[in-house]
């Protein structure tokens, strides 16, 4: 079956990458108490793609990870290698560039900003 959105193949294509531990948000928003890996995801910019011509456009998504521990040491511990692998997992996918990855504080909770640019086309 084939997703309607950027934003739905991207989420489809993140699931099969997490650890089953880890909660996926396709959405930003603010997550209450959540005692798990929150990933989540931001679509930052959308704007013609001049790579791809002929009605595509690439998306700019901010994928958030972030755990819920309140020790900054232990936070990147539980962090550092996973989010390395997603790293190099997203760089693979054909219509994923990878940007880059920075540390980050997601509502109060440690992480990493993982930035990357989409591929859309009308017919996909």
């Amino acid at each position: 079956m084939a997703s309607d959105t950027a934003r739905d193949q991207l989420t489809e294509l993140l699931k099969p990458l997490l650890p089953d531990s880890w909660a996926l948000a396709p959405y930003a928003k603010d997550p209450g108490r959540v005692d798990a890996v929150l990933v989540m995801l931001h679509a930052t910019e959308i704007r013609p793609a001049p790579s791809a011509p002929g009605g595509a456009v690439e998306v700019d998504y901010t994928v958030s990870v972030s755990v819920p521990q309140v020790d900054t040491v232990v936070a990147q511990s539980a962090l550092d290698d996973d989010v390395t692998t997603l790293t190099l997992a997203l760089a693979g996918a054909p219509w994923v560039m990878f940007r880059n990855a920075t540390p980050s504080t997601v509502y109060s909770r440690f992480g990493w900003d993982v930035n990357i640019t989409t591929i859309s086309r009308k017919d996909s």
